[in-house]
């Protein structure tokens, strides 16, 4: 994992996608986003890099259809979604249908993530993922080895869990399968004082293992970069 440390690492964020996207331009763009503080890099990608050749979705999703929870609902209250539209760029709705059950969701969610890949053999897929205070990055939640490795580390590209965290205990999720090997390049962005002495702890200090600390997953990737406001990471 690379790191880049600045006084304005979502800005550098957005404008290192923006490069990305300006690179693989010639290619289908699969675009993995998370929601929560990742959404600051959104204001700074150029719109003139969106277009047809570009599906946008979700890496994780509460399972909700209230659009103050559901993260594909928030992000279409974006500024960058609307630019993204009138491109033509194409995205993956994750938001739940009346009555559907989560595992239906899930099912239907993994199926569309495979029928992407089956009508584009050949794609650039380009992640963002943030870091969780208690180490947790999309919806992939520290858990004892066995049960880690039994709801994670199934195979699957995407799978439903619930956690005890309200109001939104009900949850889905991209897994360690599908960041190692559906995506090309890895985006983490974490940026405060809390999240600096986490970065530290997880990922400098101390040895953790990935079901320990799963934002080490992203990390690992071979082609991943942070931005971070971190001083003590400052070289």
């Amino acid at each position: 994992m690379r790191t880049h440390v600045s006084e304005n690492p979502d800005k550098d964020a957005g404008e290192h996608l923006t490069s990305l996207l300006r690179e693989h331009s010639h290619e289908n763009i699969l675009l993995v986003l998370s929601g929560g503080s990742t959404f600051a890099l959104l204001p700074y990608i150029d719109p003139s890099v969106l277009g047809p050749h570009l599906t946008i979705c979700m890496s994780d999703e509460r399972f909700t259809r209230d659009e103050n929870g559901n993260n594909f609902l928030q992000l279409t209250n974006t500024e960058f979604f609307e630019h993204a539209k009138v491109a033509g760029a194409s995205y993956i709705d994750s938001t739940p249908q009346l009555n559907e059950p989560q595992q239906v969701f899930t099912l239907r969610m993994q199926e569309t993530f495979t029928a992407y890949m089956d009508a584009h053999p050949e794609y650039y897929a380009v992640g963002t993922f943030g870091i969780g205070e208690d180490g947790h990055t999309a919806g992939i939640f520290p858990a004892p080895i066995k049960e880690f490795t039994s709801l994670y580390r199934s195979g699957e590209l995407y799978v439903s869990l619930t956690q005890t965290q309200a109001p939104y205990p009900f949850r889905a999720t991209v897994t360690p399968t599908f960041i190692e090997e559906v995506l090309d390049e890895v985006i983490l962005y974490a940026v405060g004082k809390n999240k600096c002495e986490n970065i530290l702890d997880y990922m400098y200090n101390r040895t953790f293992e990935q079901h320990e600390v799963p934002a080490l997953i992203p990390a690992s990737h071979p082609q991943s970069i942070l931005f971070t406001d971190c001083p003590t990471l400052m070289p």
